[in-house]
């Protein structure tokens, strides 16, 4: 026993010195596994195959006919091609007139996404005041409970169903120094002032082989600019020249300007009620207010409407009319390339991705820019709504996507500040449906690029849980006194107000205006 013991303690170094290697070569490959992991911690993750990579060509755009040339336009919707620009400065100031197509799509959208729009055409049916006001339109569901935005969604939380124009707030919110603009060269049909003191301002457009239009810009201020704009009734104007100051007057809650255009159809110079159209055109599958219809008024008398579709008239545009070819193709909005790259597209860029036969051939996939739906408690937008509509050849539209269509959309940091990163998904209101439905989305973080699986066609947006209380509070105001047949107060009123915020925070302060909007208290 003890000579064997003798005999190993010799090989103990032997031993030792072959564990310290085995343990030292354990020790190298741990740090090149530590290393290659943190490499691929740190390093970006490949980028997603968004429809910015679609391997078919860019599909060619159907550009639209001059807006001054008498042409027959295609059965399909052409979100470009107008002559009018936003009446106030895209960027807030007080001098700048017009902008770059980037501002013009921020601007077009709901005040909540950071738009100036706080009110939309409503396109079934235009019949301003409605119903509880002793107006026109029809108090049944959903004409007279809804707007239908230009976009073919239907929201039941818009105010006011039956607007027959735009309203557009000033930035920043209860500014009263907003500058008002001709939205396009004609000449000053009349300026006057309604009975409830709201002034406002009428342009005429005469264009060459097609007609002429109405601009007209409500609630201005009484100033010394509305005043020189009244005493040159019949003048020429040029675009961009200043008729007003957005204001307060008249029925009106808060400081803003309403905007209308009305095309004179029948060649009358008269402008009738039935004349409104939307400067936004229709994206929708089906325009109630571009079709004859008969139908009874808030007091029961039949009414009849010729039939008024709205032709998008806005110089910018907010998206394009591809005419797909048999293989399929891309189509792109926003970009300024050819796309097929794999770069960052620019921030605001759409793309969808065409497979063949997906849309009948000699038909045409429409895809703009859209106002974002109203927020809510669980889901907001941020910025990036959109518009994805087919037709076959005869402009019919499109029911399905078979397969799905891939559809992506840029959006930026800034955007998404006040919503949950994680929670980011496309939402889709599909042809015909009233309820937004979430898409499984994949977002690439680094080109900031969410893309979804299109099943039908619809108004889709990127929306997330919020992070904070984006939901203006609710005020409620209410008027007590002597009141005539018409509802209007004929003595003394005293009025209430009071405000609930739905979103949780709080509310800060109520603020009134007995002026006008010239100055507020708290």
């Amino acid at each position: 026993m003890l000579a064997k013991i003798e005999r190993a303690i010799p090989q103990a170094p032997r031993a030792r010195l072959f564990l310290a290697l085995v343990l030292l070569l354990l020790a190298l490959v741990l740090c090149v596994l530590c290393r290659a992991l943190i490499i691929r911690l740190t390093a970006p993750p490949p980028a997603t195959v968004t429809a910015f990579e679609c391997p078919a060509a860019p599909a060619p755009l159907l550009t639209p006919p001059p807006i001054t040339v008498t042409q027959a336009l295609p059965p399909f919707p052409l979100p470009s091609g107008g002559f009018l620009d936003l009446p106030f400065p895209y960027d807030g100031g007080n001098t700048s007139f017009g902008g770059s197509d980037a501002q013009f799509r921020q601007a077009s959208n709901r005040r909540t996404s950071g738009g100036r729009i706080n009110s939309f055409f409503d396109h079934e049916f235009p019949l301003y005041p409605w119903a509880d006001f002793r107006g026109l339109e029809p108090p049944g569901s959903p004409v007279g409970s809804t707007l239908l935005l230009f976009d073919g969604s239907r929201s039941p939380n818009d105010w006011y169903s039956g607007h027959p124009g735009y309203d557009f707030l000033p930035l920043p919110q209860f500014r009263n120094n907003t500058p008002i603009f001709a939205a396009a060269s004609g000449v000053i049909h009349r300026v006057g002032t309604y009975r409830d003191g709201n002034h406002w301002v009428e342009l005429r457009h005469d264009l060459p082989g097609l007609g002429s239009f109405l601009t007209m810009y409500l609630h201005l201020q009484n100033d010394a600019v509305w005043a020189a704009t009244k005493a040159r009734e019949g003048q020429p104007v040029q675009a961009g020249e200043r008729i007003g100051t957005m204001g307060n007057t008249g029925h009106s809650t808060g400081t803003h300007l309403h905007f209308e255009v009305r095309f004179d159809a029948n060649g009358d110079g008269q402008f009738d009620r039935h004349e409104r159209v939307d400067p936004y055109g229709f994206l929708g599958a089906h325009d109630p207010w571009a079709s004859p219809t008969t139908l009874a008024d808030a007091l029961g008398r039949p009414l009849s409407h010729p039939g008024r579709p709205s032709r998008y008239l806005w110089k910018h545009p907010l998206g394009v009319t591809a005419l797909l070819p048999p293989g399929g193709g891309q189509v792109l909005v926003g970009t300024g390339t050819g796309g097929g790259e794999a770069e960052t597209p620019p921030a605001g860029a759409l793309a969808a991705c065409a497979a063949p036969g997906q849309v009948p051939e000699g038909g045409a996939l429409v895809l703009a820019s859209a106002p974002d739906p109203r927020p809510s408690e669980s889901a907001v937008g941020t910025g990036n709504g959109c518009v994805v509509m087919a037709f076959d050849p005869q402009g019919q539209p499109v029911q399905a996507f078979v397969p799905p269509l891939p559809v992506s959309l840029r959006y930026t940091q800034e955007e998404i500040g006040d919503v949950d990163p994680s929670t980011l998904t496309i939402y889709l209101l599909g042809v015909g449906s009233d309820t937004w439905e979430a898409l499984p989305t994949t977002v690439d973080v680094h080109r900031q690029v969410a893309t979804a699986l299109f099943p039908q066609p619809g108004s889709c947006a990127l929306l997330g849980r919020p992070t904070r209380d984006v939901l203006p509070p609710v005020t409620t105001i209410e008027g007590v006194g002597v009141q005539d047949g018409q509802g209007q107060f004929t003595g003394e009123v005293t009025v209430a107000m009071s405000a609930v915020d739905v979103g949780g925070s709080g509310v800060a302060e109520v603020r009134y205006s007995t002026d006008f909007g010239g100055s507020w208290q708290v």
